[in-house]
């Protein structure tokens, strides 16, 4: 698989910490089968989780949380660019990051193979992958749901679809997933998401 390959700017944290990230309650339909049963990972001594399947170690926690519960900190969010840029800081803390100085951002593929489609709000694992970040943005409906796009988690996979009709504005979307219902979306580069990274 590839590897990311991140550019260190100075300004290369310029994400937002967003003190509105909520974590809705979680809702889940047994009657739909398990897609990430913890059967099918294994938790390893070091905190990380590994697919047993894809043969991926993910980091349990979104950049900026940190901890068992990932309770500790503050979750980051960064635009596409600065979320491909964030991985040459990480690997460069390989002491503060598990002890490993290849992490990358996920392809989508990848970052789709970690959804729970069993649960929405958030649709993730979160024994596997606590504190799924959410931003409070609710609508009416019922039952309550928040608005798409607020549980975004970067891939490193750009979009070949412009983002106009104009090409002089550039391939400026990119693939995420929103981790709300586990829908794989395309957006706006300058959007906000999380990030979770992986390594082989």
């Amino acid at each position: 698989m590839m590897k990311s390959m991140g550019f260190y700017l100075s300004g290369l944290l310029v994400a937002a910490s967003f003190s509105a990230v909520v974590l809705a309650e979680q809702v889940c339909d047994n009657t739909v089968k398990q897609t990430t049963p913890v059967a099918a990972f294994t938790v390893n001594g070091d905190g990380t989780v590994s697919d047993d399947f894809t043969g991926l170690m993910w980091m349990p926690c979104v950049q900026g949380l940190s901890g068992g519960a990932c309770a500790t900190g503050t979750a980051q969010a960064y635009t596409w660019q600065t979320a491909l840029q964030v991985v040459t800081t990480v690997n460069a803390e390989s002491a503060m990051n598990y002890g490993y100085s290849d992490w990358r951002l996920p392809n989508i593929k990848e970052l789709a193979t970690i959804t729970e489609l069993q649960c929405h709000s958030p649709a993730s694992n979160l024994t596997l992958f606590p504190a799924t970040p959410m931003i409070a943005n609710y609508n009416s409906a019922d039952p309550q749901q928040v608005t798409a796009y607020s549980a975004l988690l970067w891939s490193s996979t750009p979009s070949s679809i412009y983002y106009s009709a104009a090409p002089s504005t550039g391939r400026a979307l990119a693939w995420g997933v929103n981790f709300i219902d586990g829908g794989i979306v395309r957006t706006n580069k300058n959007s906000s998401g999380f990030v979770r990274l992986v390594r082989n």
